[in-house]
């Protein structure tokens, strides 16, 4: 890998992994072409610094839609090659979709995506920017399929909820000044009905990141109700009990400044040994929660038409959301088919469309889950047999 040089290949942008400690730069692992900016997307709405905190939501059926947006572009396919699909990070989106489709507006993608009025937040996103964009896909999906939170429910997910371009546009807020009229605080003594949901996936400990050690820690204390969020198919209980045990003084912060903002704060709470055994303590939650959701999926599915799994994906033979359907007919030969169907396909398709048509979009969106690994008997496909 090599530095980041300053221009990229015209028509392209950077494609970044990692930082260069003694170049002081990001380290380039190739290019992606730009992504052009949907039509569907507003290019003006109410700007940052006129909408209060609160009010920064989107709902879930609105984040699949985005991302569902990026993942049509040449430019994601690209990251996908040269990263790896699960490698794909809230870094790469920011920088290749998100800051490029705002700049100008003064508006956060929740703000365009939500013109003419803003709703308040029912719930947060705790995250790490470093985590798997297409785990935390699936983890938002699985929230609503399976966790009873309706898609319609209004988040705040900061890369989303935030005005992240820092370019003085008139209405807009730089992020220090985002920062500084605290919305997470603001957030959490709202009480959100949904409360917070800490997004883990399996390519960045979670809690590596001084900011969502520091918002378990305050969440926890408000008695806000907290659970985790995991994509099925990538985790596994032992995966999850071997991680090792988080150290929060060691935690990572993207910008000097912030840290010296949460030290401070996590001082006054008691220090980073009392926050290292908060964080032990929820961890043994989650785990319990992961536990608990396998044990509803019920035991491995053992009588899996042969032939007919996806060789390539294998996670305990679980099908969770999928199944595959023999029908027998008759018109005019006998003959029968395998249908292959995601439970959640027609909900999705439903809630998908409908955020499309009111943001003006012509044609279908793609709905199902994303990552190789999400399809255990192979994508959703009919397959007819003759005899």
């Amino acid at each position: 890998m090599k530095p980041a040089q300053e221009d990229a290949p015209p028509g392209t942008k950077p494609i970044t992994n990692g930082w260069d400690a003694k170049a002081s730069k990001p380290i380039t692992v190739g290019y992606a072409p730009l992504a052009p900016r949907p039509d569907w997307l507003p290019k003006s709405g109410p700007g940052q610094r006129n909408v209060a905190p609160l009010c920064w939501s989107l709902s879930i059926e609105q984040w699949i839609f985005f991302v569902r947006a990026c993942v049509a572009t040449d430019a994601w396919k690209k990251l996908a090659e040269v990263k790896g699909e699960y490698e794909i990070t809230m870094y790469d989106v920011n920088d290749h979709f998100v800051k490029p489709w705002t700049q100008g507006t003064g508006c956060s993608i929740a703000l365009l995506m939500n013109t003419a009025e803003q709703w308040p937040v029912e719930g947060m996103f705790s995250h790490a920017w470093a985590g798997s964009v297409v785990e935390t896909y699936n983890c938002l999906q699985n929230m609503v399929n399976h966790s009873g939170v309706p898609s319609a429910a209004r988040f705040f997910f900061c890369t989303f909820s935030m005005y992240q371009p820092q370019d003085g546009a008139e209405g807009g807020l730089s992020i220090s000044e985002q920062i500084a009229l605290e919305p997470f605080a603001k957030i959490i003594e709202s009480k959100p009905t949904h409360g917070m949901f800490v997004l883990h996936t399996t390519i960045s400990e979670v809690y590596d990141r001084l900011w969502v050690a520091h918002e378990a820690d305050v969440g926890i204390d408000a008695k806000l109700p907290m659970r985790g969020l995991f994509d099925m198919y990538r985790w596994t209980v032992q995966k999850f009990e071997s991680a090792a045990t988080v150290k929060t003084c060691d935690g990572k912060c993207g910008v000097e400044k912030d840290r010296a903002y949460i030290e401070r704060l996590i001082m006054q709470r008691g220090g980073f040994g009392r926050l290292d055994d908060v964080i032990a303590t929820f961890r043994t939650k989650m785990l319990a929660e992961l536990t608990d959701f396998f044990k509803l999926t019920g035991d491995p599915d053992t009588t899996l038409l042969a032939g007919f799994t996806n060789p390539n994906v294998v996670v305990d033979n679980r099908t969770f959301d999928w199944k595959e359907e023999r029908m027998e007919m008759q018109s005019p030969v006998y003959y029968y088919c395998h249908e292959v169907v995601w439970n959640f396909q027609a909900e999705w398709r439903k809630e998908l469309a409908k955020v499309g048509a009111l943001l003006g979009m012509v044609g279908d969106m793609e709905s199902g889950p994303l990552g190789a690994s999400s399809f255990p008997l192979g994508h959703a496909r009919v397959i007819e047999e003759c005899h």
